[in-house]
């Protein structure tokens, strides 16, 4: 119980750092990338959206590569698309490993933890010990999310950060034989679109979420 108290007090101050958001400012795209296509044993590099001329067989065809809207995550016993633009970060504690996806207005957040604890409550006690961090927060709820077209139990709250609405919903799972808490944030204010960024997530989770284990 000392080890599972610590480990929880270590995820929580973690968490109240790096998973609550402030609201981003918008900037416009970069530079394209150059992506590379292999075909009949030769190299084409293409510029993302551009077409160029390829060699197959005796012919040269136009080909156009674009780079898609998503990034797929597979780690700590899991795998989904999430979307490319969300700035990627991992952190080990003692008895977890935590993995960041942080959006314009919205995050993910994915802890696989070697502890004995029944997931869904293991996700309440983070929930719930997060929002005790920041002071504030409103009692967390029971609800369902969609994952890889399987309905899982998660708790649902609402916390105000830095004069932001957040909605918080925090889901327990079982990879293999260990724990593993997933949470989703939101800043909840339509001028961001964080409603559309939201969306995309919930639906990348809903069509590609596996557990696949990771054989731990």
């Amino acid at each position: 119980m000392h080890r599972y108290v610590t480990t929880l007090a270590c995820v929580c101050s973690a968490l109240a750092g790096s998973l609550f958001i402030t609201p981003a400012i918008s900037a416009p795209d970069g530079p394209p990338l150059v992506v590379e296509l292999e075909l009949g044993g030769q190299t084409y590099r293409i510029v993302d959206g551009e077409s160029a001329k390829v060699k197959v067989g005796t012919r040269e065809v136009d080909a156009k590569i674009r780079v898609g809207a998503m990034r797929r995550f597979s780690a700590g016993g899991v795998s989904f698309e999430f979307p490319r633009d969300m700035a990627f970060e991992h952190d080990s504690q003692q008895a977890v490993e935590m993995w960041t996806l942080d959006g314009s207005d919205c995050a993910i957040m994915f802890q696989i933890f070697d502890l004995d604890a029944e997931p869904i409550e293991l996700a309440r006690t983070v929930l719930t010990e997060m929002l005790d961090s920041v002071g504030a927060g409103s009692e967390p709820r029971e609800t369902k999310i969609s994952l890889g077209g399987k309905s899982h139990a998660a708790l649902a709250s609402k916390v105000r950060v830095s004069g932001f609405d957040q909605n918080v919903v925090a889901c327990g799972l079982n990879v293999g034989k260990r724990p593993a808490v997933l949470l989703l944030t939101e800043i909840v204010d339509p001028s961001t679109g964080s409603a559309a960024e939201m969306k995309a997530i919930r639906d990348a989770l809903e069509a590609t979420f596996e557990i696949v284990d990771d054989g731990r």
